[in-house]
């Protein structure tokens, strides 16, 4: 018997309420990037890599179900603005509906860029906010492969954008694949983790710790459950 930490096929998402373990077990789903954000914030789900491939497969889920794969889109510049601003706002909150888009401090983000600036390309020199706001802007202060997986998915889709023939469900579709193939990385990475006894629950699949819980749950044993990440 085994938990998953993440329940993912393409356009859903459900994570396991880590808050509530051992006794209970409980999915909550994730329906777009702001309830990522949230769930996130709320440490819902726990450890770095489980974060980074929330934030990951929340864009996929935010492009596949609530932008039909890229044919909501009428432009390939309207997917890339789309693209940037949700990936800017899983790791911040300066792109967050009704807010503005420039934070009180520090660089300008990138949604900010995109409408000062007039068009994407004219945007990559600009660093990315992600990478260097302090914790009290992030969604957690711990989630630097949430940060990561930003910033590896911006690429792709500017990648995609720059391919020949490109298209809205082009990109999306390459975005939303390079998001999946976070959470088998993690998957195969979590098999070797010599720490992964304990880690398992907080990592993407079945990892070993993730059945530990359970089994001592069935011995009616009381565990206190750490967040050791």
């Amino acid at each position: 018997m085994s938990l998953q930490a993440i329940k993912y096929a393409r356009g859903s998402l459900h994570l396991l309420d880590q808050r509530l373990l051992p006794f209970e077990t409980v999915y909550l789903e994730v329906p777009d990037a702001k309830a990522a954000w949230t769930q996130i914030r709320d440490m819902v789900v726990r450890g770095a890599p489980a974060i980074g491939v929330t934030g990951a497969l929340a864009m996929a889920v935010e492009l596949h179900t609530n932008k039909a794969g890229g044919k909501s889109f009428s432009t390939v510049a309207d997917t890339l603005t789309f693209i940037i601003n949700t990936l800017d706002y899983l790791v911040t909150r300066c792109a967050r509906p009704g807010a503005s888009l420039r934070p009180k401090r520090g660089p300008t983000c990138l949604g900010h860029a995109i409408h000062r600036k007039g068009s994407l390309a004219s945007c990559n020199a600009e660093a990315s906010v992600i990478s260097f706001l302090p914790p009290s802007r992030r969604s957690r202060p711990t989630a630097v492969n949430l940060a990561d997986a930003a910033i590896k998915l911006r690429r792709v889709a500017e990648t995609a954008a720059a391919a020949d023939g490109a298209t809205p469900v082009s990109i999306s579709t390459a975005v939303i694949e390079a998001a999946e193939a976070f959470l088998e990385e993690d998957i195969a990475a979590n098999k070797v983790r010599l720490w992964g006894v304990w880690r398992g629950a907080g990592a993407g699949g079945r990892g070993p710790g993730a059945g530990v819980i359970p089994y001592l749950v069935a011995l009616q044993r009381h565990l206190q459950v750490w967040n050791l990440s």
